[in-house]
Formats: structure tokens, C-alpha cells, sequence
């Protein structure tokens, strides 16, 4: 059975035969955001300098600020042109091993509205300017939006994945960066206009963000997010009860569990079975793409373990 058929009955809201398998997904990235220059250090295309730590995390230079205070933005003339990057260059490079007729294909798409804006003038003062200079937030957002609908014509065009993949962090393990009504007057609406060309486009739209976002799943559901790819911290039970297979869920295993040391094989099953138990009965659940979650191989092998008992538990399958 290729992958590719197991996500497509995902996609089209249905049980699938079995859960889908690690490594069956192949991934691009938009350049000119940070993940271009990846494993460099360097400005991305606002201008905003990167740096690669020894661990191989990718974060904001150190004390580095663009702005001093955000109305700057505009006479600083910092939002890049769509042409700016080598979108052909980039796309051969991503695709050259994609597997199209068995895998399913990604394209993400870094630095979402949020992220650019505290990656322009701090955390802090990123999350009081929408209470200091609300118009101006809006303005920039407003310009975010335009060429990130660019971005989503030109990934479709050099790249024509199955899937595009926003990332925008909203919140800590324990609730939302700031209020839910903050992110539906800041961002619901710029989210919604980036769904509506992903799909004008055909392609499904997923969105990415880490932390608590519990409180604006129902939203996301709302404006036709095809794909949440969240942490475990969430409400998956609640979700799944209120939306069922709406919208797939993405990711969830408990990393904190599975990559804690000294973690038991025991405990790690427990903690897999339980987000699958969460979030996978009935289907709806697309596991996590990007890699086995696990501090050592041992653990990464139980995950799968425990995937392949529930498909065989809950899905029906026989192997075949």
C-alpha cells in the first residue's frame, strides 16, 4: 500500500486502512525566510540576522533588533519583493528526490505574522504593540499577507506540492502568547485570506504553531485550516469529540515524555497510546511528518510499534 493512499483517505476525512508511516513525506522550504540559509548563519530577506548554534538551532542573532519602535517598518521599506529569491533554483533543489507518486509532498513557509513581527522589533515589544501601535501592527500584517499570497502563486508554480505549511508560534505549554480576542482581530483575519488562496490554488493548507492554542481550534476549523500540526499540550479530546475528522491533527505525540532521559519503554508506550487513543480513533490523525519523535532509537522504535498495534486495533488492518 503506497503512503500516499493512506494520507489521501486522511484528506478526504475517511478512517484509513492503517495510520500513516514515518518518512513518507517529502519537504521544501520558501526561501528567503531563516530555513533558506539553514545550516548558515545570515540575514533572511527582511533583514533580520539568523545564527546556527552548535546544537544546530537556528534563532535570532543575539541582541540583534531591526526596529526600534514599529512604526519604522514603513519608512524603512523593509518588506521584501516577491522576486527578491531564486524561486526556480530553490524549488529544483527541494523537489529533485521528491517521490510523487508514493509520497505526499510539503512545502513550509516560515516566520508567520506573529513571528516576523516579535523577530523585527523583540518579544516583548512585539506582544504590547498591539496595544501601542495597533494601526501599524494591522499595516504590516496587511503587507505580510500580500506577499505571503505571492509566496503561496509562486510555491504552487516552481514547486506544486500537496500541502502548504505556514509556521506562526501562538502560544507556551500553558496558554496563548496573548488573548484569544487578540488573535482574531490580528491574525484570524490574514490566516483565513492565506486558506482561501491555498485552496483557489489546490493545494490543502496546514497550519504549524507551538503552545496552548486550544482556545482558537474552533476557529481554525472555522476558516478551513485542512491540517493543525500542534503539540501535546492541547485539548485533543475535546476537539476530536466537537469536530471529529474536520480537521486532520498533525504531530501531537508528547515530546516532552518520549525525549526525556532515562525514559522507559514502558512509559513511552503508555504516553503514545494515549495521544493515539486522544487523537487517532475514527481517523483524523496524520501523526507527525518530520521524524520519529524519541531521544534514542529505542524509544523511536516503540513508537512505531505502538502505531502499527493500533492500526491493527482500531483500524482493522491485516498487514496487506
Amino acid at each position: 500500500m503506497k503512503e500516499r493512499d493512506v494520507y489521501k483517505a486522511i484528506f478526504a476525512h475517511e478512517q484509513p486502512p492503517r495510520l500513516p508511516r514515518f518518512g513518507a513525506c517529502d519537504f521544501g522550504n520558501t526561501p528567503g525566510e531563516h530555513s533558506s540559509r539553514y545550516p548558515d548563519s545570515g540575514p533572511d530577506w527582511f533583514g533580520v540576522e539568523w545564527q546556527v548554534g552548535e546544537d544546530g538551532t537556528q534563532v535570532i542573532k543575539g541582541g540583534f533588533r531591526l526596529l526600534e519602535e514599529l512604526p519604522q517598518w514603513k519608512e524603512r521599506g523593509i518588506v521584501p519583493h516577491i522576486d527578491d529569491v531564486d524561486w526556480k533554483g530553490s524549488a529544483r533543489k527541494d523537489t529533485a528526490k521528491w517521490d510523487r507518486e508514493n509520497h505526499i509532498s510539503i512545502v513550509m513557509c516560515q516566520s508567520g505574522h506573529f513571528e516576523r513581527l516579535y523577530s523585527l522589533v523583540g518579544f516583548e515589544d512585539a506582544l504590547t504593540s498591539f496595544y501601542d501601535y495597533p494601526e501599524d501592527v494591522e499595516e504590516l500584517f496587511e503587507e505580510i499577507t500580500k506577499l505571503k499570497i505571492q509566496v503561496i502563486h509562486k510555491v504552487k508554480e516552481y514547486y506544486n506540492p500537496d500541502i502548504f505549511s505556514p509556521h506562526d508560534d501562538w502560544g507556551t505549554n500553558r496558554n496563548m502568547f496573548f488573548s484569544p480576542e487578540i488573535w482574531r482581530t490580528f491574525l484570524k483575519p490574514h490566516v483565513k485570506r492565506l486558506v482561501e488562496e491555498c485552496h483557489a490554488c489546490g493545494m490543502l493548507y496546514e497550519q504549524h504553531t507551538c503552545g496552548h492554542v486550544t482556545p482558537v481550534l474552533d476557529d481554525l476549523v472555522e476558516i478551513g485550516v485542512d491540517i493543525a500540526e500542534l503539540q501535546s499540550c492541547n485539548d485533543f479530546v475535546s476537539f476530536k469529540k466537537k469536530h471529529g475528522n474536520k480537521m486532520i491533527l498533525k504531530g501531537c505525540f508528547n515530546s516532552q515524555v518520549l525525549g526525556a532521559p532515562g525514559i522507559t519503554a514502558e512509559e513511552a508506550a503508555r504516553s503514545v497510546r494515549q495521544t493515539l487513543l486522544d487523537c487517532g480513533v475514527g481517523g483524523g490523525f496524520a501523526s507527525s511528518a518530520y521524524g520519529i519523535p524519541g531521544g534514542t532509537e529505542e524509544i523511536r522504535q516503540v513508537v512505531m510499534d505502538e502505531m502499527e498495534k493500533f492500526s491493527r486495533e482500531f483500524y482493522g488492518y491485516t498487514g496487506e
